[in-house]
């Protein structure tokens, strides 16, 4: 009986670490789905084109299949001028809103940031570095 006993709490504790492993395994690979890119916007536009919303498609995707994973999308701002700066705020908005509206993402797992960059008419997006998704999930228990 001691013996059933011993190799029936070995097989339960196996189990649970193997448990542990897989889930600490896939929080730490998560983010891996999400792949940096970025949208082109024509010249003075914040208006998608079907290129931009097949790359937001592609990347609603990988959020969806990363669900606990913040993505930061960059626009210009940084050394700009006030309409520069409103068409890079318009432009990420402009993704971030194509995101939420049409492919369902929710809008708390975005992390809005302007750029050092020189291109204008450029908004960028990647995974959030582990960093920038405690900050995020502070911002947002203070807010709720």
């Amino acid at each position: 009986m001691w013996f059933e006993f011993s190799e029936m709490r070995k097989y339960k504790l196996t189990l649970i670490a193997l448990f542990l492993i897989l889930k600490i395994y896939s929080q730490s690979v998560d983010c891996n789905y999400i792949q940096p890119g970025h949208i082109k916007f024509l010249l003075h536009s914040s208006k998608l084109n079907s290129v931009s919303m097949n790359r937001l498609h592609a990347l609603a995707l990988q959020m969806k299949s990363a669900s606990r994973c913040y993505v930061v999308v960059m626009g210009a701002g940084n050394n700009a001028s006030c309409a520069e700066a409103q068409l890079g705020w318009d432009q990420v908005n402009c993704c971030i809103n194509f995101l939420v509206d049409k492919e369902q993402i929710d809008r708390d797992r975005f992390i809005f940031l302007y750029g050092n960059k020189q291109d204008y008419n450029l908004v960028e997006f990647r995974a959030a570095t582990k960093e920038e998704e405690i900050s995020a999930e502070k911002s947002l228990q203070s807010n709720h």
